[in-house]
């Protein structure tokens, strides 16, 4: 089916109410940045919460130029001719489809512009078992039309055939080919079901909270919410190591990796003398689980004693440890 026009913006600002059921796509309308709002994000790199991303050079944004009824799109600014987009859709186990029946069809839509000019791109949409590219990579159902973005917000749909699935989830990819200009995108959605650009539904809005806690189920951050404020406790194994207790927010989706962020000023404060050490690193993973985690952290100094309590904090705006169960 060939890729359409959804009219403009202004005739799709209605919120559905579909209170029990949650969109397929996790912060399609570009509300959460966890990892930062302006990433250069090198190909195989997530920037904007769910979203995976291809292309040699390309930037990522969050940007305030989004279409009526949106706060948000994503501003990517091109490095190489083509791009790609996309977002791993978990199924519930693997060879196990969920509300993906084979055969069954599933309507893409999103939207979209550029920031001079018109833009004629090829988009690609590829279901795959895995992500853009690699050995393990399969291109289940593909669809390609061509489309013209141009400086005005427009909605595009398109609509293919579900393949027989065996894998734990599904990578569902916008690949836009020979594009040379700044874009814009957002409202990401997938509805089930074969619809015209009269008929799909209106973009699904979820409250701010509501997005944050789905996209935490793969990846979380944990830092002070202020300079010098504690987030996790614990105790001294030895006069240079402490191990920290951190509670996850949601539970994630599968035990996480564990990744203290490059520059950032972690502290451990002594509960027992008063003393402030600085973490130098994570010297290994003690408990992981998808509730939490127990990291014994490397400290600079030798002033502690085995068995006191300590808590640890951040100071300066960069957080401290990352969390990452992605698909």
């Amino acid at each position: 089916m060939a890729l359409t026009l959804h009219g403009t913006v202004s005739d799709n600002t209605a919120v559905l109410d579909r209170r029990s059921a949650k969109p397929i796509f996790i912060n399609g309308a570009m509300e959460i940045w966890q990892r930062g709002t302006a990433l250069a994000s090198s190909s195989g790199s997530y920037a904007a919460d769910r979203f995976w991303y291809a292309g040699t050079g390309m930037t990522s944004q969050r940007n305030t130029d989004a279409p009526s009824g949106f706060n948000y799109s994503n501003k990517l600014t091109y490095g190489s001719a083509d791009m790609a987009i996309g977002q791993p859709i978990e199924l519930p186990a693997a060879g196990k489809q969920g509300m993906f029946i084979a055969g069954q069809k599933i309507t893409i839509a999103f939207y979209g512009k550029v920031d001079s000019g018109t833009e004629a791109i090829s988009v690609v949409i590829n279901a795959r078992n895995s992500k853009f590219s690699g050995t393990n990579s399969t291109a289940f159902s593909t669809s390609s039309d061509s489309a013209t973005l141009t400086t005005d917000w427009q909605r595009f749909t398109n609509t293919f055939t579900i393949p027989t699935i065996n894998a734990n989830n599904i990578m569902l990819a916008f690949e836009l080919a020979g594009i040379s200009k700044t874009a814009y995108f957002t409202g990401f959605q997938a509805e089930l079901g074969e619809f015209d650009v009269n008929s799909i539904p209106p973009f699904q809005h979820e409250s701010f909270g509501d997005s944050l806690s789905r996209c935490q189920r793969y990846f979380q951050i944990q830092a002070s919410g202020a300079s010098g404020s504690g987030y996790a406790n614990g105790s001294f194994r030895t006069n240079a190591n402490a191990q920290i207790t951190h509670h996850f927010k949601t539970d994630m989706r599968t035990s996480p990796t564990c990744t203290q962020i490059a520059g950032s000023n972690m502290i451990v404060h002594d509960t027992a003398d008063g003393n402030n050490i600085t973490v130098t690193s994570i010297d290994s993973v003690l408990f992981n689980s998808v509730g939490g985690v127990i990291i014994a952290y490397n400290l600079s100094g030798t002033s502690a004693s085995a068995g006191d309590g300590c808590w640890l904090y951040n100071t300066g705006s960069t957080p401290g440890v990352t969390f990452d169960s992605e698909l």
